[in-house]
C-alpha cells in the first residue's frame, strides 16, 4: 500500500526556526514538560506509528527497476553452494563444519542440540540477545534430525541453528525493529526471503536478536528490551546495532546470526566480539521483509564465528528475488576461488592515506598496516586512491 493512500490531509504545523531561536527551541524541548511531545505531534511524527503497512523499498535509481528489469535474465534458481573440507577455518569456536560432521557421523543430532540449546537461551535471558524466540525450533530440529537420518539433508547448514535481527521478518513473530510500538500484535504472516532461503537449507530459525531502536545507535542501548551485554565481560557493550547477533555468536550458542548494516551495524558488533561481520553490498541480498530503514544505505549480512560460516551463510542468503527488483541487476554468487587464499596476485585493494592519516587511535592504523603487510606477502596489490570530499563526510 502506498503512503499516498491515506484519505485526510491534516495541517502540518512545523514552525521555521533557525538560529539562536533554534537553540533556545531545542533546549525548551528537552526541559519543558510535554514541549517535545507537542512539536512531535504537530510534525505529523506519531501518525507514522500507524503506518504498519509501509513494504516497499524507496527506489534511488534513475530508472525504475521495473522498466529495466524485463532486459536482463536473472538466475532466480541459484544452486546451492558446498563449501571443500579441506580448507576449514581454524577457530576455537565450534562452526558448522562441527555440527554438520557430528550429525553425518551420528555423534549428535539436531533435536539434541536444540534441547541443549534452549536451555542455554533461558539461563542467558538475562544477557540480553534475543527479544523473541521461534515457538517452533524443536519441531525445526526434529525435522532435520529426520533427514539426517535418511539421507536428504538439504545443505551443509541443514541442522546448522541461525539468530536473525529482530529488523527482518520471520514468520509468527513480530518485526518491531528495536520499538515498543512497531508491529504491535501484527506478527510477521511469511519470513523474509532470506529467511525463507536459509530455511529452504534446511537451517534452523530460533528467533530475532536485540537491536536498538530503528537502528540508531552504536551500542544497542534499549530501554525497550535491555542492553545485550558482551559475553567477554557483562559490563562491556556488544556494538550495535546488531548488539544481539553479536553477543549471541560470541557466546557460542550458534555460530551464525544475521545482522543489518547502514553506517557499521554489522562491521561494529563483529569488531567488538571478536567475530566475522559482511556488510554485504547494496541489493546482493534481497530486502524484501526486511524493515524499510535505511535503504539503500543498509545491507544485510552474516555475523559467524568463523569465515566459512560467514561465507556459507552469505551464500545461500543472496541472489536475485523478483519481489526486489534491485536484485536482478547482481551476478550469481560465486565462491569458486574461495579457496585461493594463499595466492592473492589477482587481487586489487585500494588505501586511502588522506582518510587514514586522520585515524586517531594508533592501535587501528597498527591494524591496518599489518593486513597490508600481510595480504601484500600474499600477492595483493595495493593502489592509493583520492574520495572526493572525504573530509567533510565525517560531518554530513
Amino acid at each position: 500500500m502506498s503512503i499516498n493512500t491515506i484519505d485526510e490531509k491534516p495541517a502540518f504545523n512545523a514552525p521555521e526556526l533557525y538560529g539562536y531561536t533554534l537553540l533556545l527551541a531545542s533546549a525548551a524541548i528537552n526541559y519543558v514538560p510535554y514541549a517535545k511531545y507537542k512539536v512531535a505531534s504537530d510534525a505529523l511524527l506519531y501518525r507514522l506509528r500507524e503506518r504498519n503497512d509501509i513494504q516497499d523499498h524507496p527506489n534511488t535509481t534513475a530508472i525504475p527497476p521495473n522498466y529495466m528489469a524485463p532486459t536482463i535474465t536473472a538466475n532466480l534458481d541459484q544452486q546451492i553452494i558446498s563449501l571443500s573440507s579441506d580448507h576449514k577455518s581454524v577457530s576455537p569456536f565450534l562452526s558448522f563444519w562441527d555440527y554438520h560432521q557430528a550429525y553425518l557421523k551420528s555423534k549428535t543430532t539436531p533435536t539434541q542440540v536444540a534441547n541443549a540449546l534452549l536451555s542455554k537461551l533461558k539461563q542467558t535471558k538475562d544477557m540480553h540477545w534475543m527479544r523473541f524466540l521461534s515457538q517452533d525450533i524443536l519441531q525445526q530440529a526434529q525435522a532435520s534430525t529426520r533427514r539426517y537420518q535418511s539421507g536428504t539433508i538439504l545443505s551443509q547448514m541443514d541442522g546448522i541453528f541461525i539468530a536473525i535481527k529482530e529488523e527482518v521478518d520471520i514468520e509468527g513473530l513480530e518485526t518491531k525493529v528495536g520499538t515498543c510500538f512497531i508491529h504491535d500484535n501484527l506478527p510477521a504472516t511469511e519470513d523474509a526471503y532470506m529467511v525463507a532461503r536459509l530455511r529452504s537449507a534446511g537451517a534452523i530459525i530460533i528467533g530475532s536478536t536485540i537491536m536498538n531502536e530503528l537502528g540508531w545507535d552504536t551500542f544497542t542501548v534499549n530501554p525497550n528490551t535491555g542492553m545485550p551485554k558482551n559475553p567477554y565481560d557483562p559490563v562491556r557493550s556488544c556494538g550495535g546495532s546488531s548488539g544481539g547477533s553479536g553477543g549471541i555468536v560470541a557466546a557460542g550458542l550458534v555460530p551464525v546470526a544475521i545482522g543489518a548494516d547502514g553506517g557499521g551495524s554489522i562491521r561494529i558488533p563483529s569488531a567488538f566480539c571478536g567475530l566475522y561481520g559482511l556488510k554485504t553490498t547494496y541489493a546482493r541480498v534481497s530486502g524484501h521483509g526486511g524493515a524499510t530503514v535505511d535503504p539503500t544505505v543498509g545491507s544485510y549480512g552474516p555475523m559467524a564465528a568463523t569465515a566459512d560460516d560467514m561465507a556459507i551463510t552469505y551464500s545461500l542468503m543472496a541472489g536475485a528475488d523478483k519481489s526486489d527488483p534491485h536484485t536482478l541487476f547482481q551476478p550469481i554468487v560465486n565462491l569458486s576461488k574461495y579457496n585461493k587464499y594463499q595466492n592473492l596476485s589477482d587481487l586489487v585493494i585500494a588505501t586511502t592515506p588522506d582518510w587514514n592519516q586522520s585515524v586517531v587511535e594508533p592501535a587501528i592504523l597498527e591494524k591496518l598496516n599489518h593486513f597490508k603487510s600481510y595480504l601484500g606477502g600474499l600477492g595483493a596489490r595495493f593502489i592509493e586512491i583520492e574520495i572526493p570530499d572525504l573530509d567533510i563526510c565525517g560531518t554530513v
